[in-house]
């Protein structure tokens, strides 16, 4: 049944924003590919507001998962709200074929099956199915280690000695003009879907999920703090507000993102030499949409599954 209480506007041409009383779903929304954003507008009167934004194209996804009749009065197209508001039924589409739901008929087992696999390598077919579904809808392949730290600052550190000029030290005048360069660029706005975190520098940074070591910076999806003591950089900039596109860990989306940003202010030699470093560290840096039908799997997993055995030979 629908809730009358959250109300789903066009945010933007390439975005959708959810106001209302989300608390209760916060966590599905996340699961959704959402983020929350305490800097956003309604559009109708510029208020600033609270809400959760997500792609445009998620849209009938977001429909279908959250039943939500669009009532609401900020949407400037008034035929589409009469539509939705008198017949929501209609707005709701078949999901993506890519696009998982707890319908069993859908998922990634009962395909396996389907195609003749036995249920050993169907619930094996699934993990691989559920993991490409993760990554697509969130850009992780886990829901709470951050399992490519290490390999991305490795990858970084050696990315930085090639390109030292990526890392000297900038005045704070120097820092704030380049932040709030990158941060009203159309890529960033892009990749951040209009985010608009602000800038603190600090004496000293700590970070908790170091266990309390110094760092030259962190950041959340509002802020991002630099240490004055060896974070005044745009390397480090940049690191930290690609987390700020709704990529708290070091995920695959991260790295996309990342990189991005890397060939926007920095040049494409140093995009491509990024991507060079990840690679080398065994780190993915896009997103694939596809995920491989079973009978595709199958013959990826023999062949895998083979070479392992010549190895152990």
């Amino acid at each position: 049944m629908a809730d009358d209480s959250i109300k789903l506007v066009n945010y933007s041409d390439k975005s959708i924003a959810l106001f209302g009383n989300t608390k209760k779903i916060k966590e599905k929304l996340k699961i959704l590919g959402g983020k929350y954003n305490k800097n956003l507008k309604y559009p109708e009167n510029g208020n600033k507001a609270t809400g959760w934004i997500f792609p445009i194209k998620k849209k009938e996804l977001i429909l279908n998962e959250l039943s939500i009749n669009i009532k609401d009065k900020y949407r400037k197209n008034n035929e589409n709200i009469k539509k939705n508001v008198e017949k929501p039924e209609k707005s709701i589409v078949k999901p993506q074929k890519n696009i998982i739901k707890q319908n069993k008929e859908l998922s990634g087992l009962n395909i396996a099956l389907k195609e003749g696999l036995s249920k050993e390598l169907a619930l094996k077919y699934n993990n691989y199915y559920l993991k490409k579904i993760k990554i697509q809808e969130t850009g992780r392949s886990t829901t709470t280690k951050d399992s490519s730290r290490s390999k991305v600052y490795n990858a970084e550190s050696k990315f930085r000695t090639k390109f030292p000029e990526t890392v000297e030290k900038m005045s704070e005048e120097q820092v704030i003009n380049f932040f709030n360069n990158v941060i009203n660029s159309k890529i960033y706005k892009e990749l951040s879907n209009n985010n608009y975190p602000r800038l603190i520098i600090k004496d000293i940074i700590k970070n908790s999920k170091l266990k309390g070591k110094y760092a030259a910076g962190q950041a959340t999806q509002s802020y991002v703090e630099l240490s004055r003591d060896c974070g005044l950089q745009k390397a480090t900039i940049l690191h930290e507000l690609s987390h700020t596109c709704g990529n708290p860990h070091h995920d695959i989306k991260f790295r996309e993102d990342q990189i991005k940003l890397v060939k926007e202010f920095f040049g494409n030699k140093y995009a491509l030499e990024l991507n060079r470093c990840y690679k080398n560290n065994k780190l993915k840096t896009k997103v694939i949409d596809k995920i491989m039908e079973p009978q595709e799997w199958l013959k990826n997993y023999e062949k895998i599954t083979n070479a392992r055995s010549k190895i152990k030979k």
